[in-house]
């Protein structure tokens, strides 16, 4: 048996956390969820009542996302998982030019996370999506719906498994709240520079140890 915990998110955003065993079916999720549904999508698919999590290889903090007949009133706080920068320092690192294109990066913001298009050259492998100059809300842009939604640069779909992000030539800054030992705790992590030519990168670890959950999170870059 392997628990989990993951994020039920419906179209307005909002976001219900569930614990549930990788061997329960879609059919079991909708009934511990509880709302009226129409069906469930993961990376763009819709998911089959008959076939098990795991199938899908649905993860920890993974979010799912709920096409609901209706909804009243709220359904729950949205928290998501990412890099905690405050905890640790920048990896930085020289860029390359004869790296795969999925890990291709540009000045300002480049956000990272895990490919789970299995059809992808990139699955299940750290992927790149460059964003740029301006501020990522990890909250509202983190959705397949947004225009903002970082996408694998190999098969353009949704990136929702986003893991931490880099900076390369701008100063930066990345301020929320996040969710510690019960508590919520605000961070400011600001007016840094990135070193010139070199990607400052957080890493999320091995086992994503650096990771924490947050209920807000901006990450800002600017022009030098």
């Amino acid at each position: 048996m392997v628990i989990i915990t993951i994020y039920i998110r419906n179209k307005s955003g909002r976001s219900t956390q569930i614990r549930i065993d990788t061997k329960a079916t879609i059919r079991d999720l909708k009934k511990i969820y509880g709302h009226h549904i129409n069906h469930f999508k993961f990376n763009g698919e819709v998911l089959m009542d008959d076939r098990t999590l795991e199938y899908y290889e649905i993860e920890d903090d993974d979010n799912i996302l709920a096409d609901i007949f209706s909804v009243g009133g709220e359904v729950g706080s949205l928290i998501k998982g990412f890099t905690d920068p405050k905890k640790i320092g920048p990896i930085r690192y020289s860029t390359i030019t004869d790296g795969p294109d999925y890990l291709t990066v540009i000045d300002g913001i480049n956000l990272f996370g895990i490919c789970k298009n299995k059809n992808c050259i990139a699955y299940n492998k750290e992927v790149s999506s460059p964003f740029g100059f301006g501020t990522f809300n990890l909250i509202e842009d983190l959705d397949e719906d947004n225009e903002k939604c970082p996408k694998c640069p190999s098969c353009e779909l949704p990136l929702l498994k986003l893991e931490t992000c880099g900076f390369m030539n701008c100063r930066f800054k990345y301020a929320g709240i996040k969710v510690e030992n019960g508590k919520n705790v605000d961070v400011n992590y600001e007016n840094s520079i990135s070193e010139p030519d070199k990607l400052d990168y957080f890493d999320a670890g091995k086992e994503w140890e650096n990771k924490k959950l947050w209920m807000e999170l901006k990450i800002s870059a600017y022009h030098l």
